[in-house]
């Protein structure tokens, strides 16, 4: 890389960290033979001071998709699993409480469009199964569930189709999802600090960076992440810049563990869906893949609850970019795009430092503290076991309840029935819920009160 251009990328990122909420920060770019660019800023453990470099590891996110349908493209090209083949060909057992849900295909799961729902936080991270049968298990779960839409029908992006799909790499390969990951992708490109967690501990070897979340007031440092083995393959990969860059690499064609033609076909989307940043794209294979500033773009972001990446390629031109931060901070998508039109030959925009949230407002309302034993108690809802209870005349909720990241918020009443959560971790302010009955009302679903034993 040229001088010019590596001291024009520095000074994007220094400007998009210089409002001071990403504590640290990794960026590289390649060609389709090597790393041209890779340097880490400021800290991964801001108490301590120590840098964040391209070893410092941290989950990547819904990047994972990607290195899933890479997976997926491999099982294609050895002709074990076609694209077009119902779900149940490779689970039996598979069903959702919709008769529709028969013809979901693997297409429909890599594209987006089978018709199942999004899934919401507190769901996902109120699992900590990390046994073998992790996958099988939420499998089964989801024949609860009600399709949104026929199969085809509708773009809605959803972590149940790349759960689905690393369940099925594990009936078609005979391997554990981690397993297969490791043997096949992860060992062969050299990528030795990346992995799918499979226990509740990370691999303390690495140089690990602390995760952090944006609160009301300030940072807050969360050791404690999702490790649940039911969404690995949607979203908690483990990895370092070092190993990204060797992806990126086998991305734009440098590798031998995938042929031409199946990676050309994991880049090519394969319904229309919407994109990141606004307008359609088409998206498949854990990629979303468009035109930008007049070249094909094939790009990916991920947030885990304390950190976050962004994947870009530019496949015709033999160019892969990566963000990797200790923090969920969608500045990384502006960032990456202005290094992109800096890799052009453009002239990169001025960045735009990005709105706060606006904040719900303090309430008024007088609530009344003998009325809270009416909804002290125990939920089971479809997003996890939720506690209400009392602590010194306010009313509390425990979310996610017996998980690896359960988290206390106070409820601050709105009128009679109504809450919302009041914390100073960002992902758990201000999320509403309510009181019917027996029930607790939320995302417009009551939810009945566990009977106590």
């Amino acid at each position: 890389m040229e001088k010019s251009l590596e001291q024009k990328i520095d000074r994007l990122i220094a400007e998009s960290m210089s409002d001071g909420l990403v504590p640290g920060l990794s960026v590289v770019i390649v060609n389709h033979e090597s790393t041209q660019y890779a340097k880490g800023f400021g800290y991964a453990d801001l108490e301590q001071r120590i840098p964040f470099t391209s070893r410092t590891t941290l989950q990547i996110g819904s990047t994972s998709k990607n290195l899933t349908g890479f997976a997926i493209a491999q099982l294609i090209e050895r002709g074990l699993i076609a694209i077009e083949s119902p779900v149940t060909h490779y689970i039996p057992f598979f069903k959702v409480a919709d008769a529709r849900g028969s013809k979901i295909t693997v297409r429909h799961l890599l594209g987006q469009v089978s018709g199942l729902p999004a899934t919401a936080w507190v769901y996902e991270l109120s699992t900590a199964d990390t046994r073998d049968t992790a996958l099988e298990h939420l499998i089964r779960s989801i024949e609860h569930i009600p399709l949104h839409c026929a199969p085809g029908e509708r773009y809605e992006y959803s972590n149940y189709n790349y759960v689905i799909l690393g369940y099925i790499i594990e009936r078609v390969t005979g391997l554990g999802y981690e397993t297969y990951m490791r043997d096949h992708i992860f060992v062969p490109l050299g990528m030795n600090s990346t992995y799918a967690p499979t226990t509740t501990k990370l691999n303390a070897t690495l140089e690990l960076s602390k995760g952090y979340v944006l609160g009301t007031q300030t940072p807050n440092v969360q050791e404690n992440v999702a490790l649940s083995r039911q969404w690995n393959a949607s979203g908690l990969i483990v990895s370092n810049l070092e190993d990204v860059a060797r992806y990126l690499i086998a991305q734009i064609g440098g590798s031998s563990i995938l042929g031409a033609a199946a990676l050309e076909l994991s880049h090519m989307g394969l319904n229309t869906a919407e994109s990141t940043i606004g307008g359609e794209t088409e998206y498949a294979f854990g990629w979303e893949t468009t035109i930008r500033e007049g070249v094909r773009v094939v790009e990916h972001g991920g947030d885990a609850r304390t950190s976050g990446s962004y994947f870009l390629l530019l496949p015709e031109l033999n160019i892969g970019l990566a963000i990797l931060m200790n923090l969920v901070d969608f500045g990384k998508i502006q960032l990456i795009y202005q290094m992109v039109k800096t890799i052009l030959g453009l002239e990169a925009d001025v960045y735009q430092t990005l709105p706060k949230p606006e904040p719900i407002p303090p309430s008024h309302f007088e609530s009344d503290p003998s009325a809270f034993a009416n909804f002290v108690g125990e939920y089971d809802t479809v997003r996890g076991r939720l506690e209400v209870f009392v602590e010194h005349d306010k009313l509390m909720m425990r979310l996610a309840k017996g998980s690896l990241v359960e988290c206390v918020v106070r409820l601050e009443a709105q009128d009679a029935s109504s809450f919302v959560t009041r914390s100073e971790v960002l992902a758990f302010e201000g999320i509403r819920f309510g009181f019917v009955g027996a029930g607790l009302e939320f995302e417009n679903t009551v939810f009945k009160k566990l009977e106590q034993a």
